[in-house]
């Protein structure tokens, strides 16, 4: 039995054009492949980018609440990163995003499983952590680290599952 359908009368999948619920809104799913996850309402705050499955996304600068964009920056602090969107998610749309637990990522092409990931340089990409060049590149690696891969990425932008721990 799925207790959130008592509260929420939507698959966790629908996107809204306009927000249904508050921004943040946080709900928990059990998935057949993933088992509990939490996933977060976000609104799709790129001009003209969707999101598509596994698209890391980050916190909007200057904004208040999770008005989300798609992750820009090779290794971003994990504060700010909202969670991967697991389907699309249309510019100005709003939806749910894993927060925590199972999901799919989008990879730069080096992602070997059962590594820690960062966000990567390009938009909306993770790779794996990479090694660091000094004690103080360690520890920006160790806090910016958000998730575990679960499988090889194969190539540049395909999907791969990974556990994503921003909660």
């Amino acid at each position: 039995m799925n207790f959130d359908r008592m509260f929420f009368q939507d698959p966790v999948t629908t996107v809204d054009s306009s927000a249904r619920y508050p921004l943040g809104t946080l709900r928990q799913e059990v998935d057949a492949t993933f088992g509990n996850i939490i996933y977060r309402y976000v609104t799709n705050s790129e001009a003209a980018t969707a999101f598509a499955k596994g698209t890391l996304v980050m916190h909007k600068a200057a904004t208040v609440g999770p008005a989300a964009v798609v992750s820009t920056g090779a290794v971003l602090a994990s504060g700010r990163l909202l969670g991967a969107a697991q389907w699309a998610i249309a510019a100005g749309s709003s939806g749910w995003i894993v927060c925590q637990g199972g999901g799919y990522l989008l990879g730069d092409g080096s992602v070997t499983a059962d590594t820690a990931l960062v966000s990567d340089a390009t938009a909306g990409r993770v790779k794996t952590i990479p090694g660091p060049a000094n004690a103080t590149e360690a520890q920006a690696n160790a806090v910016a680290a958000f998730a575990t891969a679960l499988e090889d990425d194969g190539i540049a932008g395909s999907a791969f599952k990974a556990v994503i721990r921003l909660f």
